[in-house]
């Protein structure tokens, strides 16, 4: 009887029913990506609040950034986050504690529009926020508590909406392991990015060094304010 090597051989070199093919794959990726727009000027996003970097901050709220350049596998990568939700809201239909998914948050001053991913029943049974993130096992292993930009994201939900607490669970891409945080409302932390957000709107000029990690987007603009 053949051996699992011997058929392998067989079936690549003899036969040729195996061989590699790229076609397929950039014919469905002609279809994954669609053009992407500036964010909106004048409004801060929960996304961006969470960056270190006050210049990208200027120039996300000024408007001044280009639109995210997603390829093919960027798109997958987002995509797979976008189905996490899709069973998330599955399992908490059949856990009967799923409230609501995707709302809109929007406050006034300092100017603030999000979305978060879920509202539902704590065991008192009162409203709570739910965010969910998607991590890769070399993250996942060594994450004990949020990431500090994702902290800063559920931060403004539960000071700009009714609800004071709320969870991130972390999915890791490649086990589908759960890890699980419980946040609670900082008012000082609120403060915090207020008057950091004031200050990002009083600036006439944006700050010239990036204080962001190596792939912060304000490296895409130039200090004379052009796009590289």
């Amino acid at each position: 009887m053949a051996g699992i090597k011997q058929i392998k051989s067989g079936i690549v070199s003899k036969n040729k029913i195996v061989s590699s093919n790229s076609t397929l794959p950039k014919l469905i990726e002609k279809t994954i990506v669609e053009p992407n727009r500036a964010p909106s000027q004048g409004v801060f996003y929960p996304s961006s609040l969470g960056s270190p970097c006050d210049r990208y901050l200027y120039l996300a709220y000024n408007g001044q950034l280009p639109p995210m350049d997603v390829n093919p596998k960027l798109q997958r990568v987002f995509d797979h986050g976008g189905t996490f939700e899709d069973r998330m809201e599955r399992y908490l239909t059949k856990a009967e504690i799923l409230v609501d998914r995707e709302v809109v948050v929007k406050y006034a001053d300092p100017p603030i529009s999000g979305r978060l991913d879920f509202l539902i029943k704590d065991k008192d049974e009162s409203t709570v926020v739910l965010e969910l993130k998607t991590i890769k096992s070399s993250l996942f292993t060594n994450l004990f508590e949020p990431k500090p930009e994702h902290l800063v994201q559920v931060q403004l939900y539960l000071n700009t909406t009714e609800y004071s607490l709320g969870y991130i669970i972390y999915e890791n891409k490649d086990t589908q392991d759960w890890k699980c945080f419980k946040i609670k409302q900082d008012e000082k932390m609120w403060q915090d990015l207020t008057e950091r957000c004031h200050t990002i709107m009083s600036m006439t000029t944006a700050p010239e060094k990036c204080t962001g990690a190596w792939y912060c987007d304000c490296k895409k603009v130039s200090t004379q304010g052009v796009l590289i």
